[in-house]
């Protein structure tokens, strides 16, 4: 492979000098090899500017391609599709490389950490598990540990939301880092375990990045007073979670715009970047449902089920890659 395509790959897995300047190449060549260059260090730094423009163009001159350029090129499209939350676009790029079956360790260390990335949307915590895996080993075999470490964290906090409580203990119980034990609180509140949750949350009182979970346990436990003083507390957070990032919506949107029916109904009705994460559909859909029961509001409670579970279905079969 052309050196150059090897300095990318390095480039984009992190695996070599993260200064390296592709200038000349994309600045005195114009061909579809530099436009490619020129495409996946601005999607990696998140300039996407004329990306859509780029991507037609450089699908014009897809046919003269050599097949490991075609899986860089649809691999940095994909990574654009789901860096601007069009998961489902993304999901059908894969689909493509996979069944192309390219031969090249790089390629394939990649398409992994984007099937990872898509995956975490599904609530097939087996699907999850094989890809986190697979991905795990490849980290090890470039040494890759603080990748390694990043991933894990992601997988552990994915654990939590699919609520599996067996699986999840087991997974935490190795160490008591500040992440993962946030990550078991919201899993106790997420289970419904609140006289638990309370006792837990004691030793966090004045914690940051704890108040959203303060927060959700007054909401919960109907202490509105308690719950409005930490949901005012987080204007300045901002959630990497979709599980966090949901909430911290709905409860702004109880107590302070006091539209919450209108926050859950654009959740379900994909109106929301968090349409494409099964867990939240399900947790959105379970109070909008409540919602409508308590304004004894059948009919809608019956349409939004109907939708609610046509999305579920949509999204496993569109992110459920293998």
């Amino acid at each position: 492979m052309n050196k150059w395509y090897e300095d990318l790959l390095d480039y984009l897995l992190d695996l070599g000098d993260p200064n390296i300047s592709f200038k000349p190449i994309t600045e005195t060549r114009d061909d579809f090899q530099s436009k490619i260059i020129d495409l996946a260090v601005n999607i990696k730094l998140g300039y996407y500017g004329k990306s859509e423009q780029h991507i037609t163009a450089l699908i014009t001159a897809i046919d003269t391609m050599k097949p490991i350029e075609v899986a860089i090129f649809l691999l940095i499209v994909s990574e654009y599709y789901y860096q601007t939350d069009d998961y489902f676009k993304a999901a059908d790029l894969l689909k493509i490389i996979i069944r192309k079956e390219f031969v090249h360790v790089k390629i394939n260390l990649w398409l992994h950490e984007q099937l990872f990335k898509l995956a975490l949307c599904s609530k097939n915590e087996h699907y999850v598990s094989k890809i986190f895996h697979n991905l795990q080993k490849m980290y090890i075999t470039y040494n890759l540990y603080g990748k390694s470490t990043e991933k894990r964290m992601e997988y552990i906090k994915y654990c939590a939301y699919i609520m599996d409580e067996r699986f999840f203990k087991d997974l935490l119980s190795f160490d008591h880092h500040i992440e993962h034990q946030h990550a078991q609180l919201l899993q106790l509140f997420l289970c419904q375990k609140l006289s638990l949750l309370k006792q837990s949350l004691e030793p966090f009182i004045g914690i940051d990045r704890f108040d959203l979970l303060f927060a959700l346990y007054h909401h919960e436990m109907k202490q509105e007073n308690l719950a409005k003083a930490y949901v005012e507390k987080l204007e300045d957070h901002a959630y990497d979670s979709p599980i966090e990032a949901f909430y911290k919506g709905y409860l702004k949107a109880y107590y302070v715009t006091k539209q919450s029916d209108i926050y859950l109904k654009g959740i379900i009705g994909n109106q929301s970047k968090l349409f494409f994460h099964s867990s939240v559909i399900e947790i959105a859909s379970k109070y909008y449902i409540d919602f409508l029961t308590d304004a004894h509001r059948y009919k809608d409670c019956t349409v939004a089920m109907k939708l609610t579970n046509a999305h579920l279905n949509d999204i496993q079969k569109n992110l459920e890659i293998f």
